[in-house]
Order: C-alpha cells, then structure tokens, then sequence
C-alpha cells in the first residue's frame, strides 16, 4: 500500500517500520543515510527524469552556421557528460552502500546487493507501455493537441514504446508494483490525494536511477 511522504521523512519512516522500502537514487540515499535504516539495496530502475535546452526556431535561424555548429557541439558534449557523470556516480554510490571498492564520493555502508530478476524487469517494462506512456499521452495531448502523436512517429519510434492504452488489470496494480511509497522524492509536503489519478501515477516518475532499498532484516521480514 503506498503511503504519500516527503523526502526528508523517509529516513524516519523506514527507522520505525512506517513504511517497508522506498526509492531513490542510490547517491541521495547514500547521502541522506538512508542505509542506516535499511538492509538491501535493488538495482531496479523505475524512475526517470527530463532535462531539455531549448531554443526557438526563429532565434536558431538568426545564427550563422558556425554558431549554430558550435552551440550544437557544446550541448553534445554536455550531453555526454552528464550521462558519463551520472553512470560513475550510480556505480560508485552502490559501491558505497554495499561496503564495496572503489568507494569515492560517499559513506560506505554494509547494504546486501540483491541481483534484479528478470520477471521483475518484465512487470516495469509492461508498467512503463500500458499505463507510464499512456498516461503522459494524456495528459501531453490535452495541452498540446497531437503531442502524443509526434512522440510516437519520432521518438517512439527509437524506443519502440508506441502509445496503447492502459488495461485495467495494470492501472489497478499500479500504485504497489514497482512505484512505492517513496518514488516521489520532494522537499514539500504536500497531499497526494489531492491529485487526480492520472497527476499522481505521472507523477511517480521522478528522478534517474531511482533504486530499491529496504528494511528486511530489521523488522524479520
């Protein structure tokens, strides 16, 4: 059952049983010694976060093309960069908070690793193409008419994700699958039922590289 809490109630919760696992980032929660409180850490992704530069396209046409080339080589290489930094820094932090060498930018814990099983990576993939993508198609078409349909014949096309409804069988097990209790990390601490349905499952994805950590030996379970 997931329980709606800010990010800086977590550690708290996980410590008095409140809730039973929760998910992050494996850096923020090395961070925010969340494995203080819990037991094992699952290297299953099921957050996701978009940055985006943007540009009009009558400012774009006012540079030369050696501007334009230069620009776009600079955002290329930052780009790079940020994937680069982010896969070291996942690597390192789940280092950390396993005890395991190299262990360079945070606190090394004692976390036990348990290996991603394969079912498991198949329930998200079905979560992210029968209610993820539909839900944003949604929402996206009802600010943007034909948003939906763009993604599908350029984007979609690349990830092979096309944009199918939802069944119902997924939308009722959405909330307890892979998105639980504390997927949404924040700095408010504002109501989620106060957001509509479709608000609160687009809502869940939050950041990159959020991961599993649970309390199990704690409590015997």
């Amino acid at each position: 059952m997931p329980v709606p809490l800010s990010f800086t109630e977590v550690h708290q919760s996980l410590s008095l049983g409140v809730v039973d696992c929760a998910i992050t980032g494996p850096s923020s929660a090395n961070s925010s010694s969340w494995p203080e409180v819990t037991t094992h850490q699952y290297a299953l992704g099921v957050q996701m976060a978009v940055n985006a530069y943007a540009i009009t396209l009558k400012a774009w046409k006012r540079l030369s093309p050696e501007q334009q080339a230069k620009m776009q080589a600079a955002f290329t290489e930052l780009t790079n960069d940020i994937w680069s930094y982010s896969e070291v820094l996942t690597r390192d932090a789940m280092n950390c908070n396993a005890g395991k060498e190299p262990c360079t930018t945070g606190k090394k814990y004692n976390l036990v690793d348990v290996p991603v099983q394969e079912a498991d990576l198949a329930t998200l993939r079905g979560a992210v193409a029968s209610i993820s993508v539909p839900t944003w198609a949604e929402i996206c078409d009802k600010s943007n008419p034909g948003c939906s349909t763009a993604w599908k014949n350029t984007v979609g096309k690349v990830v092979r994700h096309p944009v199918t409804p939802a069944p119902e069988q997924w939308r009722t097990k959405a909330g307890c699958m892979a998105l639980h209790p504390a997927s949404r990390p924040r700095s408010d601490t504002s109501n989620d039922s106060q957001d509509s349905p479709n608000e609160r499952r687009s809502g869940w994805l939050g950041t990159v590289f959020g991961l599993i950590f649970a309390a199990l030996a704690d409590r015997g379970g």
